[in-house]
């Protein structure tokens, strides 16, 4: 296993799956969810920001790093259930939650499912899942932010349009597409 000062291993049942979260710190929860195909170690770099003043929790999601590999259960829903679930486990009432790719995906759905659970969220390397009508290019979701990943041939457009990917990068931003009240990290 990858070591990094400070951070500490555990193995932790959910669900029916044995999970491993990597933790470090003291102080408030925050819980980081890699993306694919990653696991805890992406986070490594933060560790030494912010471990003086959170709590940092690194679980593997199912699959992934030293957590079990059940044959089903890789939907969004899943992954939002198994991070309420590791949540409940580990005996967090509620975390700030960070998300990096399937991670963003999955703490979407969870802070859909119980928003009491979570005091902030930021999603990182996702295009937003709902993007205000004002910033949809091409009038909606088949033909604006999600067109270049639906449709055939969709990424070559967006590359050869590049005013498209500066509306994009302009009109989803956090501030704008997901506003969020005393989010502070």
């Amino acid at each position: 296993m990858p070591w990094v000062d400070g951070v500490e291993h555990r193995f932790v049942e959910a669900r029916g799956i044995r999970f491993h979260v990597a933790g470090a710190g003291e102080g408030p929860p925050l819980m980081f969810v890699h993306g694919f195909p990653q696991h805890w170690y992406a986070w490594r770099h933060l560790v030494p920001l912010l471990a003086d003043r959170y709590r940092l929790v690194m679980p593997d999601l199912r699959g992934a790093g030293w957590s079990d590999a059940p044959y089903r259960g890789y939907g969004t829903r899943d992954r939002a259930a198994d991070v309420l679930a590791l949540m409940d486990a580990l005996g967090l009432d509620r975390v700030g939650l960070i998300g990096h790719e399937w991670g963003a995906w999955a703490g979407f759905r969870a802070c859909l499912d119980a928003p009491d659970r979570f005091t902030r969220f930021l999603a990182l390397n996702i295009v937003h899942p709902w993007p205000p009508a004002r910033h949809q290019v091409g009038g909606g979701l088949g033909e604006g932010s999600n067109g270049a990943r639906t449709r055939p041939g969709g990424g070559g457009w967006v590359r050869a349009d590049p005013e498209h990917v500066a509306v994009l990068v302009r009109g989803l931003s956090v501030a704008t597409a997901w506003p969020c009240r005393n989010c502070s990290i």
